[in-house]
């Protein structure tokens, strides 16, 4: 008989912290939605600007690319006139 009042004792505090932290849930899914529509503009402005950034860094690449090449080929020529 005590084993079934513990478990129904048992299982009313495990409800009522389930809706605690349902609550908790809800309150802090509410806080979410509220940055997010503050903020949702700026991102689609920094958004806007994403690929013109990555042609840029495209670009840098390729002329850094194209520098390590020109190095390689400054080496080779250097290495091809050394005779030891």
């Amino acid at each position: 008989m005590d084993l079934l009042a513990y478990f129904i004792i048992g299982s009313f505090i495990l409800a009522i912290l389930a809706h605690a932290f349902m609550g908790f849930a809800f309150f802090i899914a509410l806080i979410v939605a509220a940055i997010n529509f503050i903020f949702y503009p700026f991102i689609i402005l920094v958004s806007l600007f994403i690929p013109k950034a990555r042609t840029e860094l495209k670009k840098t690449s390729e002329q850094y690319s194209n520098t390590v090449e020109q190095e390689i080929a400054a080496i080779k020529r250097i290495s091809n006139n050394v005779k030891i």
